[in-house]
Order: structure tokens, then C-alpha cells, then sequence
């Protein structure tokens, strides 16, 4: 039964981002496109997944989007969350996001893409502890060194050779971002990128969300990151009061 609810959930998650056939899921997700069918007809059933734009494609069902928007109501400040990254956006011309924490998880809860044609995160992604500005911020907080060491087997970690991947060398990483109170990403999600976050903490100081700018690298200038810097945290200053 676990087997199949993780590959039902490796269908939903491919379909999340792609309207793909039957052929392609099977292929991407390196899974027999018999069990492909099956999964998809028992997720149509539920109206978890439906028929795509084009002929003999499949994407998100109305369930799912309800089910994904259930949890989004948790955070029921949505048009003042929105208006806050958008200002922050327009203020530094880069795109910017809010990231919250849910149990050991790091979700995207919202994207503000005006200032890119390029979408570089999704609503909904899960994100990992090790890499990209979002999961370092959060995790710098989230974490002490021995509460990193006794929850490592259950987080999400993207393996690379070039990224920490033990717990000594994660909390090396947390420990330089406490520090100086914010990450940086250099490509380490998306190639080309470059990212900054700021954790955002409730009224306990708990950390409960991370502010995010990103853009492409070779526009985002190493004399700019002290003044962006700044700038995020008023915003994150903003951003806690909502949330909290």
C-alpha cells in the first residue's frame, strides 16, 4: 500500500508542472506504463488528476487543486502577504517569494514572478535542507547542532558532492548563516541563478518562514548585497507581523 501511495504521489508531483501522456510519465518517472494507467485511472476516479489541454494528456484534477488550496487557506492573509512580496519585488527589481515551514517540510507557499519571463519556483515545491536560500535560511533556525543531528535521517536533502551532506557539515553552513542573519544561493536549485533569504520568526522568535529574492546571477551584483539585504528584512519585519 506505501508503494503505491509514493508512486501515486510521483505521478501528482510530475503532473504538478507538466501536462504529460501516459508514455512520459512513464518514462520520466522510470515506472511500467501499465502501473502508469492504473494510478492515473484510480486518481481520475477521484478527480485528482484529469485530461490535459492536448489530445491523450493528463494534468492536476480540481481535487488536488482543492486539497493544495486547503492548505494554502492556513495562511489566510493572502492578499496582504502578496502585496508585501510585490512591493519588495518592485523595490529591488528581482522576484521574490515566501517559503513556510510545515512540521520537518520547507513549502513555496507564494511567487511573485513580475520581474523575470523566467519562473524560477513553483507554489507548492518542497524544498531542501542543504541547498538554495530558502532551506539553508529556515534550517539555520529550525535547527541547533544536535537537534540537526537527531532529525537528519527524516529532512529533505538534495545529494551533490558539492553541497553538505553530513550533519557536522550542514551546521558549519547554519552556523556561518547565523552569523550574518541571511543565505545566498549561487545555482544551487536552479543553474544561473542567484538567491538571498531572511528568515522570518514569530512573536517566541521561532522561525516559521523564510522571504526570498532571486534572479539570474550576472545580474545580481556583489556591491548590491548589503542594501538588499537591509531591505529584506524590513519586509520580513512586515511579513512577521502578518503571519504571526
Amino acid at each position: 500500500m506505501i508503494q503505491v501511495l509514493k508512486r501515486a504521489h510521483e505521478v501528482l508531483d510530475y503532473l504538478s508542472t507538466n501536462e504529460a501522456t501516459a508514455m512520459e510519465i512513464s518514462e520520466a518517472l522510470d515506472l511500467n506504463r501499465a502501473t502508469v494507467h492504473r494510478i492515473i485511472k484510480s486518481l481520475q476516479d477521484l478527480d485528482m488528476v484529469s485530461t490535459g489541454s492536448k489530445a491523450h494528456t493528463y494534468s492536476i484534477g480540481l481535487e488536488t487543486y482543492r486539497i493544495g488550496m486547503s492548505f494554502k487557506s492556513k495562511y489566510d492573509q493572502e492578499q496582504m502577504i502578496r502585496k508585501q512580496l510585490e512591493d519588495l519585488g518592485r523595490e529591488t527589481q528581482l522576484n521574490a517569494g515566501l517559503a513556510v515551514v510545515n512540521g520537518l517540510d520547507i513549502v513555496s507557499l507564494y511567487e511573485v514572478d513580475q520581474y523575470s519571463v523566467v519562473k524560477f519556483y513553483q507554489e507548492g515545491t518542497k524544498y531542501p535542507f542543504n541547498a538554495g536560500s530558502y532551506g539553508k535560511s529556515i534550517g539555520a533556525y529550525l535547527f541547533d547542532k544536535a537537534s540537526l543531528t537527531e532529525n537528519f535521517s527524516k529532512i529533505y536533502l538534495k545529494e551533490s558532492d558539492e553541497l553538505p551532506m553530513d550533519p557536522e557539515a550542514l551546521d558549519a553552513v547554519y552556523e556561518s548563516i547565523r552569523q550574518r542573519g541571511y543565505s545566498i544561493s549561487r545555482g544551487e536549485n536552479i543553474k544561473g541563478t542567484k538567491g538571498y533569504a531572511v528568515p522570518i520568526f514569530n512573536n517566541k522568535q521561532e522561525v516559521i518562514a523564510s522571504v526570498s529574492l532571486v534572479g539570474l546571477e550576472h545580474y545580481m551584483k556583489d556591491e548590491d548585497t548589503e542594501i538588499t539585504i537591509e531591505i529584506m528584512k524590513r519586509y520580513a519585519s512586515k511579513l512577521s507581523s502578518i503571519l504571526s
